[in-house]
């Protein structure tokens, strides 16, 4: 193996076991010492890296959400019926958002927030308003060729995103489960809503 590429594998395992410590413990109680023992491997070595936890942070909350938009990504095609590209799209960000991985970084992000505002805001930044944005873009090219009315592509996302997420608080302050959630009918009522909203009159 190559030094580039054991560097970049040494640097992803890092980031993998940062995140089970920040997911575990919080990010204002994991500290570099505590990353670094858990990696077994020197501080020095972890500084070379990442010069400081929120650097640290923001590697690992891109790392956790890269995949997830990129999962999310080959479901809006405009050479589908506009309805199933929206369902493809719905029915993945619903079984991403309620996964177990993605609960614990939500609830990691909306408890630190309020004394680590750096916490939020790289939260923010990579998962939903990323998210967002690939949707807002995709609404957009749907305008423009007609297959929507004009209009406020990035409403029109934030709304679709947010039916999407109506079952979402239940799950994560634990009321629910989410095995009790069906995806593909959450996803169908969704967009059915939202071309009610959006749609062609």
């Amino acid at each position: 193996m190559s030094k580039e590429l054991q560097q970049e594998s040494r640097r992803k395992m890092i980031i993998e076991i940062a995140g089970k410590q920040f997911l575990e413990y919080g990010y204002g109680a994991t500290t570099m010492s505590a990353i670094a023992s858990a990696y077994g491997g020197s501080k020095e070595t972890l500084w070379r890296y990442f010069p400081n936890k929120e650097v640290l942070f923001a590697a690992y909350i891109e790392h956790a959400t890269a995949s997830f938009r990129g999962r999310l990504a080959p479901n809006l095609k405009s050479d589908k019926p506009l309805e199933q590209s929206l369902r493809d799209f719905a029915k993945h960000y619903i079984d991403e958002i309620y996964s177990s991985e993605s609960i614990d970084l939500h609830r990691l992000a909306v408890g630190e927030s309020a004394r680590f505002p750096e916490v939020g805001r790289l939260f923010y930044e990579r998962a939903p308003k990323a998210t967002e944005e690939l949707l807002e873009n995709f609404l957009e090219t749907q305008m423009s060729i007609g297959k929507l009315p004009s209009g406020d592509a990035g409403r029109a996302a934030r709304t679709l995103i947010q039916l999407c997420m109506m079952a979402r608080y239940p799950v994560i302050f634990c009321v629910d489960k989410a095995s009790s959630i069906d995806s593909t009918e959450l996803a169908r009522m969704s967009v059915l809503d939202f071309m009610t909203i959006y749609g062609p009159s």
